[in-house]
Parts: structure tokens; sequence; C-alpha cells
């Protein structure tokens, strides 16, 4: 396998999107204040379809591993994935400010679902057993990741907003949202450090747009 097949354009490209969606195509928050508690039911399923997609995305291409230093990283999604739900209070408590009562049945709902389907879906077997992916499900699945991380984004942006989030609430929703996902896709191999370096730039970017 070449370098240039090597190469994570797929990856690179995912996040300039989501970057050009953040800052410069039109802010979907007015909508998603107003409909906050439609949008609360749709979080955890979406981000378990995500994390299921970014953990199968390369799946087959083979190539270079992870280096052993990243090794002991990969735990660090399994335990982000597990507590995929802890993001969700953030969002449960901006729809009780926005409707005048806390979520208790979509809180349920939405704890079970990012809690198990995170753990099945990294726990779960890579697609064809070393087949390489078809495209057409390589482009959905780019799309499912791309549309989780932006409606992540746009959801944690109206919810610290709403409830006038501090430093370290923000962050933390942050890191567990946003990282178990795009961590899984700079994983998969080939590994590549233009990745994890694209990646780590874009959550960074995201996060000081939220702080700031």
């Amino acid at each position: 396998m070449t370098w240039i097949e090597e190469f994570p354009v797929e990856n690179i490209l995912l996040d300039a999107a989501l970057l050009a969606a953040a800052f410069l195509l039109p802010s979907p928050a007015i909508f998603l204040s107003q409909n906050l508690s439609n949008a609360f039911w749709f979080a955890a399923p979406v981000q378990v379809i995500a994390l299921l997609c970014a953990v199968n995305l390369r799946s087959g291409y083979g190539g270079r591993k992870l280096p052993e230093w990243l090794v002991s990283a990969r735990m660090l999604i399994t335990i982000l994935a597990a507590g995929g739900f802890l993001w969700l209070f953030l969002v449960a408590f901006a729809v009780e400010k926005v409707s005048g009562g806390f979520p208790y049945w979509g809180f349920r709902f939405a704890f079970f679902v990012a809690l198990f389907g995170g753990i099945l879906a990294v726990g779960m077997p890579s697609f064809g057993d070393g087949l390489k992916m078809p495209a057409s499900i390589r482009f959905a699945s780019t799309f499912a990741i791309f549309f989780y991380l932006w409606f992540t984004e746009s959801v944690l942006e109206v919810s610290v907003g709403i409830n006038h989030s501090g430093l370290v609430a923000t962050v933390l929703a942050t890191l567990i949202s946003y990282l178990p996902v795009r961590l899984a896709i700079a994983f998969q191999p080939p590994f590549s450090y233009w990745d994890l370096f694209s990646g780590v730039v874009c959550f960074a970017l995201f996060l000081y747009s939220l702080i700031n």
C-alpha cells in the first residue's frame, strides 16, 4: 500500500466540512433552541450509529498500524464510549430550563442507548472480517459521522448558551461527545499522524468556539 493510498483524505475532508459547517454556514441554533426537547431524543441513537460507523470506516485497509505509544489510548475510546451518556446531562438541563421540566423519560432512554449501545459499538468485530468496505457504505458511514459531529456541535452550542455552563462542564461534555467518534476514525489502519493532527485541531477549534 502506497503512502497515497494510506493518506486519510476522507477524514481530513470530514474535518474541513465540520469547520465549514461550524464557522461558514448559517447556525441552526435558533431552530434547535425551539426544538431542543425533540432533538434530545435523537442524540443518543445518532451517537451510537456514528461510533459504530467510525470503528468500521476504514475496515479492510490494512497498512500502517497504530504506534505502540498510542495503543493504550484505544482504551480511552472504550472508556469515553461507556460514559457517552454524561454529556447528555448538559442537554437535559437545558431542556429543563426551556420546557420547565426535566426530561426524565428522554434521559432514561438516552442513558440506556448511549451506555450499552456505545460499548457494543466499540466491541463489535470490524466490517466483513477484513474485507474492504464498499465505497457506497463508506460514503454513508462518513456522512453519518459528519451528521453526528455537526449535530453534537450544534446541540452543545445551544445547551451551553442556555445553561451558561462553566468551563469544566463544557470541556468535559465536549470531550465525551466528540472524541470517541473522532479518535475511533484516527486509530483505524492505516494510521496517519496527519489524520490525528487534523482531528485534534478540529476538536480544539470547536472547543475554543464554545468557551469564547
